[in-house]
């Protein structure tokens, strides 16, 4: 299982920032904030892509989303969902009405 891409998609009017922490087998593979203009700031949707920050084979992983370092985090496991691809990709969204959810996505070839 590979997990390809994360893409951060902020459809807020404002700026966000988004916190993402993944962790596999107890161990951090990715941690970093990442800011995004809002929809007011932009043309459309401000999109960030983020690629090869992780090993490339994962047998299980946890991702954890935040917006703003808020104390709530939204998390996607592998152990909770089958993943029957061999690759994909996730696509934390926050919506305009605060609303954060992550999305599974297919793979770019």
């Amino acid at each position: 299982m590979e997990l390809q891409y994360i893409q951060l998609e902020n459809h807020d009017p404002k700026l966000r920032s988004f916190d993402l922490l993944m962790i596999s087998n107890g161990k951090i593979m990715h941690w970093n904030t990442y800011s995004l203009k809002g929809t007011d700031e932009v043309d459309g949707i401000d999109q960030k892509t983020i690629q090869g920050k992780w090993p490339e084979k994962l047998e299980s992983f946890t991702l954890y989303v935040r917006i703003d370092r808020n104390t709530n985090w939204t998390e996607f496991s592998t152990e909770k969902k089958k993943i029957d691809a061999a690759c994909f990709g996730l696509i934390p969204t926050l919506n305009p009405d605060d609303e954060l959810i992550i999305d599974r996505g297919t793979c770019k070839q």
